[in-house]
């Protein structure tokens, strides 16, 4: 449909109403002559039809034929609307100046994307390009793309390789910097091993270190487990990375809740507003940003010019009432997602479960965990 409508609008049409003649004969004097008539009613001697605008004369000589006078009604499409201003010299010399205005646009730069800078600042990097004429508003015929690269990763040992692409009228510049070796110092790395939560401990198998702990005790998060300085019997002291594996019951305990009332929000209707895009402005201005953008290009550049569709959806907000049922599902479902997530494959070998209801829907869980508890803690020491 919407092909068959710009069709129509390019060729133009001519609504007219012929009379007093034969209306068979003009009918068929029409088709002799190639003029193809469209929504044709007839009414006794009147005839009331459309023509293609290029084909109007043909059926004024089918009138003159048949004795027919016509008398338009209607013209549509392109071609009315240029005959219509057809003695105003302003139309197209502003469609010549509107071409004139874009071609010149868009032969100019106006913008610059920098990406990949870490060490190096980025006004530090502004002042480069400005000195090497790359600034907003410049030519894009003035912009040597490899000249550019050349002179950045020139700019600073830091850089390793840049790219330069001129996009349209956007310079998408992508700097890549060098990995900077890590400092060496004179520092030996040892390690005690503590406890990552509190516990009691099933059994501790000490690979290397002081022992501390032994089956049955209790623990807390942070003691010490295993230690990494060991004395010798001389009186001297000896340095090195204790490694353990403490087996403990450990407890972790979760809760969830959630309202019996809570207000949800439905979705009532959807607005959709569209806004023209010209070098950086948007009229009318949108509020949020846009959901799809249609912009003028070619096959090798894209005009800063088009229309952006924003989609804004109206929502109304009401109170729902949740069973029990329900409110313990949703409470579950939470409380299994964060157990599962925090356990991961831990054993779990014992659980309790315990929920109450008042105005909200509360459930708390134990987990009763044998797991390893052993968690090491470095320090390093100057040699």
């Amino acid at each position: 449909m919407l092909l068959s409508d710009m069709k129509r609008f390019f060729e133009g049409r001519i609504c007219f109403t012929a009379a007093e003649g034969f209306s068979e004969l003009f009918i068929n004097a029409c088709r002799g002559q190639g003029a193809r008539l469209f929504d044709i009613f007839v009414s006794g001697d009147r005839v009331l039809a459309a023509v293609k605008y290029s084909e109007y004369k043909r059926v004024l000589k089918a009138a003159d034929m048949s004795g027919m006078t016509l008398e338009i009604t209607k013209k549509t499409g392109l071609p009315a609307l240029f005959n219509k201003y057809k003695t105003r010299i302003g139309l197209p010399v502003g469609i010549l100046l509107a071409a004139v205005i874009i071609q010149v646009f868009s032969g100019v730069l106006w913008s610059v994307e920098v990406s990949g800078l870490q060490n190096i600042k980025e006004d530090d990097f502004s002042l480069f390009l400005d000195s090497c004429g790359v600034k907003k508003g410049v030519f894009l015929v003035n912009i040597d793309c490899n000249e550019i690269e050349l002179m950045a990763e020139n700019l600073s040992p830091l850089i390793m390789r840049v790219t330069a692409n001129l996009i349209g009228s956007k310079l998408y510049i992508e700097v890549f910097e060098r990995v900077l070796p890590p400092e060496m110092t004179d520092l030996k790395t040892y390690g005690n091993v503590i406890a990552g939560k509190d516990g009691e401990v099933i059994s501790a198998d000490i690979l290397a270190g002081v022992e501390y702990v032994k089956a049955g005790d209790a623990v807390i998060k942070g003691e010490l487990l295993a230690g990494g300085i060991q004395e010798l019997s001389d009186g001297s002291t000896r340095l090195l990375r204790a490694q353990a594996i403490i087996m403990a019951r450990t407890k972790n305990t979760f809760s969830c809740q959630t309202a019996l009332n809570v207000s949800v929000k439905r979705p009532e209707r959807m607005k959709d507003s569209k806004s023209l895009y010209f070098f950086g402005l948007v009229f009318p201005p949108q509020k949020g940003s846009a959901s799809s953008a249609t912009y003028l290009s070619t096959p090798s550049s894209i005009f800063p010019i088009g229309i952006l569709r924003t989609r804004q959806t109206e929502f109304s907000e009401e109170s729902v009432k949740l069973s029990e049922t329900r409110a313990k599902l949703i409470c579950i479902t939470d409380l299994a997602c964060t157990a599962f997530g925090t356990l991961g494959d831990t054993f779990v070998a014992d659980r309790t479960l315990v929920s109450s209801v008042d105005s909200k829907y509360s459930v708390e869980a134990e987990f009763y965990c044998e797991e390893d508890i052993a968690q090491e803690q470095l320090f390093e020491v100057a040699e």
